[in-house]
Order: C-alpha cells, then sequence, then structure tokens
C-alpha cells in the first residue's frame, strides 16, 4: 500500500491553498505588460518626475447641440463631478472653458471663440463641431483595483449627461484595460466549468470507470488550486496572461495521472493484487514521469527570457504547477487509485491491438511517413515566415464589444486615442525664438502624419495666450514675435493658465514636451510616426536635441518585441529540454530521436498562424514553448518504455510495435482530452485566449500524429534488431 503521508500533506496544504484562493484579484495595467529594465523605461520614468503621468481618458459628448445652454450647463455638473475624482488629476474642455473664462452665461461668445479658433479643434471639439471632448488627466493608478474604482467614478459622473440625451464615449487606458480585466476573468470563469467537465465525460468514456475519472479529476484539482494559491502568496495578480493559467493548468495536468492510472488499469488486470499492479505501475513510468514534468516545467521557465513580466508570471507558476504535477503523480495518484478501488480496463487490449498493426505497417514503409511528414514540414516553414506580430491590442476584444465602438467614433470624429511624447532639449530657455523655427519644423513634419490628430504643447498655449492679451481676436493666434514678449506673456498668465504650462516645460525652462495624438491603436501605424519623430529630432541643430518617449512608443516597443520574444523563449526551452533528456537517456542517439517529432508540432502551429493570418500576441507567443513541453511529454513516454522493452530482449521491431500497443492507449485519452480541452479554450469570445486554444490543440493533433509516426519511422529505420 502506498504511504499516506503524501495524502496527508497534500490534503493540508489544499485547505491553505483555498483560503488563499479566494483573494486573487485581476490587474492589466499596461504596466504590468512591460519591460521596467530597459533603456526605453528609464527614460520614461525620468519623464513622468519631470512633466507628470501622461495617462488620459477623454469624454466624447455628442447627438445634441453643444452651444445651448441648457446643454453647457450640463456639461459643467458632469465637470465638477469628473473633477471629484480622486484618480483625476484635472480636466479640460469645452465647459471648462464655459465656466472659467466666460462666467457660465455666454454661449455665444464660447461658440464664437472655440469654432473660430484652431486650437481647440481635434482636442476639444471636432471638425464639424458636433462632437465636443472633455480631457481628463490622471493620476497614476497605484492599486489593482483602481482602474476598476475609476472607470465606474467616471461613469457615475457623465451619467447626467447620458440622461440629458447625449451619446457619451468614455476611452483611455483605464477605461480598455477594465475592459480587458472584465473579460479575462469572464472567460476563465465561463470557459474553465467548460473545459473540465467536457474533458471528464470524455475521461469517462475513454476509461470507462468513474473510479478512475474520480482520481485524475482529485488529483488535477489538487494541482490546479494549489498553483493558483501560489500567485495570492507570492503578492501576484491574474492578468491578461495569467488568466488563462487554470485553463491551461487543467488541460495539461490531466497527463500524468492519466497516464498512471490508464497503465494501472491495464497491469491489474493480470496482476496478483491491486498493490502489486500500482508499484509495476510506477516502476515503469517513474523515469519517463519525472522527465516529461521536468521538461514541460523548463518549457515554461524557458518564458521568463522574455521582457513581459505578464509572461514571465505564468512562465514561473506555470513551470511549478508541473512541478507539483509530478508530484501528485508520485504521490498522490497511486494512493488514490487503491483507495478508491480503481477497477482493471479489460477494453484497453482493443485499442492495442489496433496500435500494434499501425506499428507493423510502420515498420514495413518508414520512408513513406518520413517522406510525408518532411513534406509537411517544408509547407509549414513556408507560411511560417509570413507570421507578424499583432499590431493593435484593440483587436484582443470581439469587433462588437461597445469598447471598440467608442474607440472608433472617438477616433473617427474627435482626436487620437493614443499619446506619444517628444521631449525637446532647449539649452537656456524654450522661450528662445530662435529655437522656435527648428522645433515647429518637427511639429508640422509630425503633424503631416496620416494617423497623426494632433501635436499638442507648449507653443499652442503660447499661441491662445497672446490671442486673449488681444482681446480674443483671431489674427493674434500666432507665436510672439520676441522672446521678452513671449517671457511677458508667461508672467502675465493666471494660475490656472501657468499650470497648464508647466506640464509641458521642465522647472528650469530647459525641457519641453509635445503630446502627439495619433487617432489608431495599431503599432504598425506607431512605427511610420515613431521613425519619423527620431528623423526629425536627429535634424535638430545644436544646442536643440529630442527623444520619443511615452506609454504609447513604450507599447510599441513591447509589441514588436514579441517576435525576438519567441524566439528566444522557444531557443532557451529547446536547449534546456534537450539537455534534461540527455542526461536522463543517457544516449545522444535517443535524444536526436526526439527531434523532429517535437520540431513538427511547432511547425504546424506557425503554418497555421501563418495561412490564417493569425499575429503573434501577449498569448500566441507562449505557444512555441509550450508546444515543445506538450510534443516531449508524450515522445519521453514512447521511448522510456521501448528502452524498457529492449533492455527486456525485445528486437526492434517489437519493442516499436510493444511501445505503440502498451503506451499508445494511454497517450491517446491524454491527448484525445488535452486536445479537447484546448479547443474549447477556442471558443473564448476573448480573442488572445481564443487564438491561443486553437493553436495549442492543433499542436497537441500534430504532437500525437508526429509522435506516433515518425518516432516509429525513425526507430524502424534506425534501430538494431539485435
Amino acid at each position: 500500500m502506498p504511504s499516506r503521508l503524501g495524502p496527508i500533506v497534500f490534503g493540508v496544504l489544499c485547505l491553505v491553498s483555498l483560503a488563499l484562493v479566494t483573494q486573487l484579484r485581476a490587474d492589466n495595467r499596461h504596466e504590468r505588460m512591460l519591460d521596467h529594465r530597459s533603456h526605453a523605461a528609464r527614460a520614461y520614468e525620468e519623464f513622468k518626475k519631470e512633466f507628470g503621468n501622461d495617462n488620459i481618458a477623454i469624454v466624447a459628448v455628442s447627438g445634441k447641440p453643444l452651444f445651448e445652454l441648457e446643454s453647457l450647463d450640463t456639461m459643467v455638473d458632469a465637470v465638477a463631478r469628473l473633477e471629484k475624482i480622486p484618480y483625476v488629476a484635472a480636466v479640460d474642455g469645452l465647459p471648462v472653458l464655459f465656466r472659467d473664462t466666460f462666467g457660465q452665461d455666454d454661449a455665444e461668445a464660447l461658440e464664437d471663440e472655440v469654432t473660430n479658433t484652431p486650437f481647440y479643434q481635434g482636442l476639444f471639439i471636432s471638425k464639424d463641431h458636433n462632437v465636443a471632448g472633455l480631457l481628463l488627466e490622471l493620476k497614476p493608478m497605484d492599486t489593482p483595483d483602481a482602474t476598476k474604482e475609476i472607470v465606474k467614478q467616471i461613469d457615475d459622473a457623465v451619467r447626467p449627461l447620458r440622461d440629458f440625451g447625449f451619446r457619451v464615449d468614455v476611452v483611455g487606458d483605464p477605461v480598455f484595460e477594465d475592459a480587458i480585466n472584465i473579460i479575462t476573468m469572464g472567460e476563465s470563469m465561463r470557459m474553465f466549468p467548460i473545459a473540465a467537465v467536457l474533458s471528464l465525460i470524455v475521461l469517462v468514456w475513454l476509461l470507462r470507470s468513474v473510479k478512475a475519472t474520480l482520481v485524475v479529476l482529485i488529483c488535477n484539482s489538487v494541482v490546479l488550486l494549489m498553483t493558483m494559491a501560489s500567485m495570492q502568496a507570492t503578492g501576484h495578480t491574474l492578468n491578461l496572461v495569467t488568466a488563462s493559467s487554470p485553463l491551461i493548468l487543467w488541460v495539461l495536468a490531466l497527463a500524468n495521472s492519466i497516464h498512471v492510472v490508464s497503465r494501472f488499469q491495464q497491469l491489474s488486470a493480470h496482476a496478483e493484487s491491486p498493490v502489486k499492479a500500482i508499484a509495476e505501475t510506477m516502476t515503469e513510468l517513474r523515469t519517463s514521469l519525472i522527465m516529461s514534468s521536468i521538461t514541460t516545467s523548463l518549457g515554461f521557465l524557458s518564458l521568463i527570457t522574455t521582457n513581459v513580466s505578464a509572461i514571465r508570471e505564468l512562465g514561473a507558476y506555470m513551470s511549478f504547477g508541473m512541478i507539483l504535477m509530478l508530484l501528485v503523480s508520485l504521490y498522490l495518484t497511486p494512493w488514490l487509485c487503491i483507495a478508491f478501488k480503481v477497477p482493471p480496463a479489460y477494453h484497453v487490449h482493443h485499442a492495442s491491438r489496433a496500435l500494434d498493426r499501425f506499428g507493423a505497417l510502420l515498420t514495413r514503409r518508414p520512408r513513406w511517413a518520413l517522406g510525408i511528414f518532411a513534406l509537411i514540414a517544408a509547407v509549414a516553414i513556408f507560411f511560417a515566415l509570413k507570421v507578424k506580430a499583432q499590431p493593435d491590442s484593440l483587436a484582443f476584444l470581439p469587433k462588437s464589444h461597445p469598447i471598440v465602438d467608442s474607440y472608433n467614433f472617438v477616433s473617427q470624429h474627435l482626436t487620437g486615442l493614443q499619446s506619444m511624447e517628444i521631449v525637446i532639449e532647449t539649452p537656456g530657455g524654450w522661450t528662445n525664438t530662435e529655437h522656435w523655427p527648428a522645433i515647429q519644423k518637427v511639429v508640422d513634419a509630425i503633424e503631416a502624419q496620416p494617423v497623426v490628430s494632433r501635436v499638442f504643447g507648449p507653443f499652442d498655449l503660447l499661441k491662445k495666450v497672446n490671442q486673449w492679451e488681444h482681446d480674443f481676436d483671431p489674427a493674434f493666434y500666432a507665436l510672439p514675435s520676441s522672446r521678452e514678449e513671449a517671457d511677458k506673456l508667461l508672467d502675465v498668465m493666471g494660475k490656472g493658465d501657468r499650470k497648464q504650462i508647466e506640464r509641458f516645460e521642465s522647472q528650469d525652462g530647459g525641457r519641453i514636451r509635445f503630446s502627439v495624438l495619433m487617432n489608431s491603436r495599431d503599432a504598425s501605424v506607431f512605427d511610420e510616426v515613431i521613425h519619423a519623430a527620431e528623423r526629425e529630432l536627429a535634424a535638430l541643430p545644436a544646442p536643440l536635441s529630442g527623444h520619443v518617449t511615452g506609454m504609447a512608443s513604450r507599447m510599441h516597443e513591447f509589441q514588436f518585441g514579441l517576435l525576438q520574444n519567441q524566439f528566444m523563449s522557444y531557443a532557451s526551452s529547446l536547449v534546456m529540454v534537450f539537455i534534461v533528456i540527455l542526461v536522463g537517456m543517457r544516449s545522444i542517439r535517443m535524444t536526436l530521436i526526439l527531434l523532429p517529432p517535437n520540431l513538427i508540432p511547432l511547425l504546424c502551429v506557425m503554418m497555421v498562424m501563418g495561412a490564417a493570418g493569425i499575429s503573434l500576441d501577449v498569448a500566441t507567443v507562449m505557444v512555441a514553448s509550450i508546444s515543445l513541453g506538450i510534443a516531449v511529454d508524450e515522445t519521453i513516454i514512447l521511448l522510456s518504455y521501448y528502452r524498457w522493452l529492449r533492455a527486456q530482449g525485445k528486437g526492434n521491431f517489437d519493442a516499436i510495435r510493444g511501445m505503440l500497443a502498451d503506451v499508445g492507449p494511454a497517450c491517446i485519452v491524454t491527448s484525445t482530452v488535452t486536445c479537447i480541452g484546448f479547443f474549447t479554450i477556442s471558443m473564448s469570445i476573448f480573442v488572445p485566449i481564443s487564438n491561443f486554444g486553437l493553436l495549442c490543440g492543433i499542436a497537441m493533433v500534430a504532437a500525437v500524429l508526429s509522435n506516433f509516426v515518425l518516432v516509429s519511422s525513425i526507430l524502424a529505420l534506425a534501430g538494431d534488431e539485435k
């Protein structure tokens, strides 16, 4: 009888884990996705210290006349509500101007001022004067719940506008992040029960035993519960990436327990007692279980080489989960098989006979099988070259999502959605008029980019103050003619206007900031704008210089680093996995035999991505490493059993047939259940996770076929009959 110590320890840990896992929360702030160790990250932190946070939200108001007194009063009321929100640093826009400059009583003068001055267009009002914009400058979101709080508070504050009959669209990073939080947690809660129920139904059908299925269920639940609790215990939250970990873990953790239970069912049909059957089962499988779990763990651990913190977290916790899976399969599953009196499975012989005949066919025609797979590999490489990174994070949401509609509306009718920041060094002070032509040239070149809605900075404010000092005459919406005049205008500014200028200049006046508002979230478009800005900044005459920063440019850097992340994580995974296999197998020949069947799943995944136009994103970038871990598990188990049969004196062809007949049925069970789990995930409405499930399911199918066919064919050609 297996020791009771393992079940007791796991039971205690599960009770502790249950208390922890109920406290898990989601946090999808952009900062969670970015590498905080890079030079760009340090430059961005310096920018925020000097100029403040560049995080904004935009409230677009439309659907009714904007310049009627009742409409303006309603907007002023909404502004007052917005200004009371703790995370809102400042609010600007039409109603603020109406309240603070026009005394909230001269709507005609406001309309004349706004519609005849370029200062407001593309920011506070649309070009057709039908959409007004409220610009909310936000404070840093310092807690995971801050995003949810501010979105709710903004929604409550603008409710009077909706009640009045306005169409109200709210966009900005907190709104997008809150939508991602809701959909990731919602889809995780929705898809997990479906995947679990379907996998259990298939397990009952394939194992033909409720007790056997219950053993697998308990073991899987222990692994899942303890892994998720470890996130909370180490102070981490769920995010866009790790929110899918319960689904992934559930699917992958099934493998070891299924192999133990299935083999136990086979052996107990002929063993003297269940205790001897489980002992023989563990003797046969222990080495392969250890090696497959370690290699899968290393596959996930390779994800810590990426520059995306959320992916690094997933890699670390899933790696931990795979080690837990190993411990559970070694110390809990055997005890449960005996305690639950799992019955023998005589039906397995039918599958064994079919696989035995399949093995006989492969040993006679190995070159045909290898040729077919070589053709598949060639086609896969062709399509793999077409894979690109996902440039638009808005594509993560379903096209019918209301946030997508709001983003599209605001970008088409009002202003930009993303802010890229330009910082220009101006030694001697930015009001030096000799600097202005070169700086204006940079601004004009950037503003000429098709996706740039507006470039806003201290020049705009200075032009506006100049106009106000000349009785609001539109002819004076221009920069002053001398430095003395510019400094004088700054000196006479009111407290509120001076605060606006201070957002765009450093304390010593030696650096200024321009915000580039872009009406797209497409990172490939950002690439063009960033390169144009960098070219113009590089051409600045001495002593001027400048650089690009801001959250938009950081997200651009992140998205275009996904391809490099894919390569680095897969390369490190490949090296670590095959080192472990070489040490475990103690055979270079066997290690080399493992290589082709474990490359085929990745090539098939890349082929589907290239052919179907599926882009790399924060979820699909992990598929390469995970597909290697998926494929190598079954390969190790098959080859370990093949070597065991050869050690028993079997010839090469007989060992191949025995490998497929004895271990193949369990591989089919695990692969079928895993495929169903992953393909269930592919039904998610959250695009990255849907694509991830589809691609992992395809990798699983390819792994089964390549393991059965390629491993057998290579052994048939390279094996020794002695």
